[in-house]
């Protein structure tokens, strides 16, 4: 037997079978209900598979791939988890590259090969099921953390921009302001890697740049960047921004997300780059005030040296005509 995992599998946890061979359907569900799973249908279809998942809504679905009718297992779970969100686990006896490709491009949480052993059975459900628990404690954790956003007047009327993240860097939140400054709507953004929605790079070297998120992720405090860097928008074009990124906290105080929050300081920088030109004009005016000085110096000199030479010259000249 299997070795006991209470805390992993949870009271009654329904598991629906879709297999065509009604031996190995019987044999599923006696091994199903041995191990404490509830079995609250067997299906031979693709076709009855989706109509009995969506009226029984089994936790997890053992579906065969080659099925009675027009419509095999892999079909089936694909419009099953679009529609349902259940997990599927596929039992079969076909292993064919061909077969596997399919299967591994489909949305599933498990594969095993026929005939179907318990211990394999058993493990393949455990981890189907945390799987599945820790998808949904993540979708909550992602829903409560935009609805945190959203509900705050402040965020969303804010006149700098605003990008909330989950712990594993997907955008939950963005603002209006943070919507024009990175060209991403928060329809389009929701859901994405904040690099892809939030790329930043050295203003004096055009590298990228870790994103903030990380630092607070690490040190759960707030991480600010002095130095102002460029966000790389939605359609290539660049933007000096400076940042800062600060952590977000539930109920029970653990982190469940990052918000960074960014401002557009074109005209800051603009404002610096006309003040360092001015700085540098006035020190190029001194610097030809001082030449002109120097050469007003050099002609006095010269001056003073050309006469002093030509009295001399002019003696000896006289001396010479009167010898």
């Amino acid at each position: 037997m299997p070795p006991s995992l209470p805390e992993a599998t949870p009271p009654l946890l329904r598991v629906m079978v879709v297999e065509d061979e009604r031996v190995v359907a019987r044999d599923l569900k006696a091994c199903l209900e041995g191990l404490g799973y509830v079995v609250p249908a067997l299906v031979t279809s693709g076709e009855a598979a989706i109509k009995q998942a969506a009226a029984l809504r089994p936790d997890l679905i053992l579906m065969d791939i080659r099925l009675e009718g027009t419509m095999d297992g892999i079909e089936a779970a694909l419009q099953i988890w679009d529609s349902l969100q259940i997990p599927v686990i596929y039992t079969t006896g076909y292993s064919d590259q061909a077969t596997v490709e399919r299967s591994l491009a489909s949305t599933f949480f498990g594969y095993i090969l026929k005939p179907v052993k318990e211990r394999d059975l058993y493990l393949a459900l455990q981890i189907a099921w945390q799987r599945q628990r820790e998808r949904e404690v993540s979708q909550q954790a992602r829903e409560a953390l935009v609805t945190q956003a959203r509900a705050s007047p402040i965020l969303a009327a804010l006149g700098d921009g605003v990008l909330v993240c989950d712990t594993l860097g997907r955008v939950t939140f963005l603002n209006p302001v943070a919507e024009a400054l990175t060209g991403w709507t928060l329809a389009d953004a929701e859901g994405q890697h904040i690099t892809d929605v939030f790329a930043l790079v050295d203003i004096q070297t055009q590298a990228p740049l870790p994103s903030p998120m990380t630092v607070v992720l690490q040190t759960e405090q707030t991480a600010y960047l002095v130095d102002p860097v460029l966000l790389v928008r939605r359609d290539g074009q660049r933007l000096p921004v400076a940042d800062s990124a600060a952590p977000l906290h539930d109920a029970n105080g653990n982190l469940s997300g990052v918000v960074i929050v960014f401002r557009d300081v074109t005209e800051r920088e603009l404002v610096k780059a006309f003040t360092l030109s001015e700085q540098r004009l006035q020190v190029l005016q001194q610097e030809f005030s001082q030449l002109q000085a120097q050469q007003v110096q050099k002609e006095d000199f010269l001056q003073l040296v050309s006469h002093e030479l030509r009295t001399p010259l002019a003696s000896i000249k006289l001396a010479v005509q009167m010898l």
